[in-house]
């Protein structure tokens, strides 16, 4: 490929012709529009994964805290509905003294 200039030089009765070629100019810039597509691919890429990623621990985080929240409330049932009630341990301990 090339990019041709033309002109005349009317005083001296001439035609003046330049050639310049541009091959490597034209396959450089297809190579950079090339080299964009893929930037823009993989970016696209990356912020799928990281979205995927936030989703994931996102709902790691809410399992967890489902899980820990039951727990905690069965552990409080549990303090609730002993309250009142003394076990053969704690009849044991009541009569030992120890002395620090």
């Amino acid at each position: 490929m090339c990019h041709q200039l033309a002109y005349s030089l009317p005083e001296d009765n001439q035609y003046v012709g330049i050639f310049v070629n541009i091959t490597k100019s034209q396959a450089d810039q297809e190579k950079l529009a090339r080299l964009r597509a893929q930037t823009v691919a993989q970016a696209q890429e990356l912020l799928q994964h990281q979205i995927t990623m936030a989703q994931q621990i996102s709902r790691f985080l809410g399992e967890s805290a489902a899980r820990g929240e039951k727990l905690v409330e069965n552990l409080m049932n549990m303090a609730s509905e002993g309250a009142g009630e003394s076990t053969a341990e704690e009849d044991w301990r009541s009569g030992t003294y120890t002395s620090k």
